[in-house]
């Protein structure tokens, strides 16, 4: 029997097909995910930004515990010139030697210790010049030695800050002083002693020698690489304020009108065409495609010449504390991001330090503050002050630093909540507070060799 294939039904398709609400949902999970990628970006940037500061503060770090043994006297206390004329700073104590009245020395310090101990000074209080003996004293916690010809007179050392490039490049009234007051009580920065000194550097660093050390390696950026075409030593101009020095020509299109003359921001590198010898030079003056140099340059260093402008990222300050005698001091290494020189950056504002019964500010009285809390108050004449949450704040009196965890904030009065209780509660005079903004992390120093501290 032959079917007729009309009565068979026509199979239906298996393929099925989305809905629109299916489609939705698929968008909508999809767009989800994608804003969530999106949103790890700048969270991720940002961490490497950190990671990158942190690791560097961490090399310069390594940098300071070397530089701080190999050259000790950058710890040198702050007497004498500029910070009292009376005194006479004369360095660790030395045996059969003459001291004057009123010279000033600690005792010697141990191999491979950054400081003496006990950690004092010692006043030259006799009335006439006199002799030390052969042997050092046994300094202990007495009122008075007896040195050979010489009577000694313990006396404190302050707090202080040892900071070249701040001394050299900051932008407050007085360098000597770290931390600017000058706008609410000059009274405030006549007595150095009585405030918080600040110390450039020892004898063995000039200047340009003193900030570069304080700073990373690779502050210098290089802004014109070029090979010279002449180099002429003597330098052939009459008249020139440097006749030993060399003069250099490069091709037409390098103009050194507006080079700076500071050898402090501003440098040369020459070598040799194969490279293997170079040298620097500090330029003292540029008119078109020439400069000049102050000291003279061989002839064979016709390779490629670098000019560079100081532009430091990464720099530090040390800071001393004072902890009683018989006690080691506390150094710490604060590093510091794109520092700002300007006297706002390093404002001291009146604060109270977690001491609620304080009374010797009337703008400074809370009876609720807790001691790991801060208040800070300002004038309208004062600059705003760099108030953020994981940022530093000093305490300017007793040099400790202290991370910001909550901020909160009202006209020209700030209650700040610091990561732990303060040291020094403020009594008597108000306290000093400052918020220095690009301080990456605060490291302590050890003040002995390879030490664990």
């Amino acid at each position: 029997m032959i079917r007729n294939s009309r009565s068979l039904p026509f199979p239906r398709s298996l393929r099925g097909g989305a809905t629109l609400t299916e489609v939705l949902m698929a968008i909508l999970i999809m767009s989800i995910g994608i804003v969530s990628v999106c949103a790890l970006f700048p969270i991720s940037i940002v961490s490497s930004i950190r990671a990158t500061q942190l690791t560097n503060g961490k090399i310069l770090r390594e940098n300071v515990n070397e530089l701080v043994h190999c050259v000790p006297e950058l710890l040198e206390p702050p007497f004498g010139e500029p910070w009292n004329v009376n005194l006479t700073w004369k360095g660790p104590w030395q045996p059969n030697t003459i001291f004057e009245p009123n010279d000033i020395i600690w005792p010697s310090i141990p191999p491979g210790s950054l400081v003496p101990n006990p950690y004092f000074a010692l006043r030259c209080s006799s009335p006439n010049p006199g002799r030390t003996g052969n042997v050092e004293p046994e300094w202990g916690i007495g009122s008075q030695y007896s040195d050979g010809d010489v009577v000694w007179d313990p006396i404190p050392i302050p707090n202080y800050v040892v900071d070249p490039y701040g001394f050299h490049f900051s932008g407050v009234a007085e360098q000597r002083v770290f931390g600017n007051r000058d706008a609410i009580s000059i009274s405030e920065t006549i007595s150095y002693l009585d405030f918080l000194p600040r110390r450039s550097s020892g004898p063995r660093f000039n200047q340009n020698a003193a900030v570069q050390f304080f700073a990373a390696p690779d502050s210098w950026s290089a802004d014109v690489q070029e090979f010279p075409v002449s180099i002429v030593s003597p330098s052939p101009d009459v008249g020139s304020a440097y006749p030993n020095g060399s003069q250099i020509t490069f091709p037409s299109n390098i103009n050194f009108d507006n080079i700076s003359t500071d050898p402090r921001v501003s440098r040369v590198i020459f070598s040799t065409p194969d490279g293997k010898e170079s040298l620097v030079r500090y330029p003292v003056a540029g008119l078109g495609n020439k400069l000049e140099v102050a000291l003279q340059i061989p002839s064979t260093f016709l390779g490629p010449a670098r000019i560079e402008s100081y532009s430091p990222r990464y720099t530090y300050f040390l800071t001393v504390r004072n902890n009683g005698v018989g006690v080691d001091p506390t150094i710490t290494c604060a590093v510091v991001f794109n520092r700002q020189t300007a006297a706002f950056a390093e404002h001291a504002y009146r604060a109270n330090f977690g001491n609620s019964e304080f009374s010797g500010d009337p703008d400074l009285i809370e009876s609720g503050l807790d001691e790991d809390q801060v208040k800070i108050v300002w004038t309208t004449d004062e600059p705003d002050p760099f108030l953020k949450v994981g940022s530093y704040l000093l305490d300017a009196r007793a040099l400790v630093f202290y991370r910001i965890v909550a901020i909160r904030r009202s006209g020209n009065t700030a209650l700040i909540t610091l990561n732990r209780p303060v040291e020094a509660l403020t009594r008597g005079q108000p306290g000093l507070a400052i918020m220095m903004p690009g301080i990456i992390h605060v490291y302590y120093v050890p003040l002995t060799l390879h030490s664990n501290q």
